[in-house]
């Protein structure tokens, strides 16, 4: 598990930097692929996040692209939310749902991507 760690997180803090995001859609399906159940692949990316967006925050924060304000409220709003879902994925949930539901983003996501490349 050590190399697939630190290979993993070598690329996903890279495309934090770069793309200004926390890596879990790529983080969820690579440790599906390895064989975690998706409850577990969501809680351990959750955690690897930390450190990808922290990484790719203080790399931008000598930039003057970051909207202070914006960043408080999101924050804050961020942390409530992710206190519910973490609660219903682990109480209400099924493994199954869980997956649907991260596909369906990923599809919108894909969508989107590629409308914009159009």
């Amino acid at each position: 598990h050590a190399v697939i760690g630190v290979t993993l997180g070598f690329f996903i803090g890279m495309a934090s930097g770069l793309l200004g995001i926390g890596g879990g859609t790529f983080i969820v399906p690579i440790l599906v692929a390895l064989g975690f159940g998706m409850k577990r692949a969501s809680a351990t990316s959750g955690f690897i996040m930390i450190f990808s967006s922290i990484s790719g925050f203080l790399g931008h924060l000598g930039t003057g692209h970051l909207d202070a304000e914006l960043m408080i409220y999101t924050a804050i709003a961020a942390f409530i939310g992710g206190q519910v879902g973490s609660y219903f994925m682990h109480s209400k949930m099924r493994s199954k749902t869980i997956k649907q539901m991260f596909g369906v983003v990923l599809w919108i996501m894909v969508v989107k991507i590629v409308i914009g490349l159009i």
